[in-house]
């Protein structure tokens, strides 16, 4: 159950980073917004591994 929850909450919030990441002009170079996009998918993973960590 917190799981859905958590994918949801992360979903949303990657959704506004990246609506953020296209309307930000300083923030337009390629190579930033991957390395945006990897430090996402880096805290997601991460919390992902903890949360699952507690649980067992």
């Amino acid at each position: 159950m917190y799981t859905d929850e958590l994918m949801i909450f992360f979903g949303n919030l990657i959704d506004s980073w990246n609506k953020k990441i296209l309307f930000s002009s300083h923030l337009n170079n390629d190579i930033q917004i991957k390395r945006f996009k990897l430090k996402i998918l880096y805290y997601f993973f991460e919390n992902k591994v903890a949360m699952i960590k507690c649980k067992y």
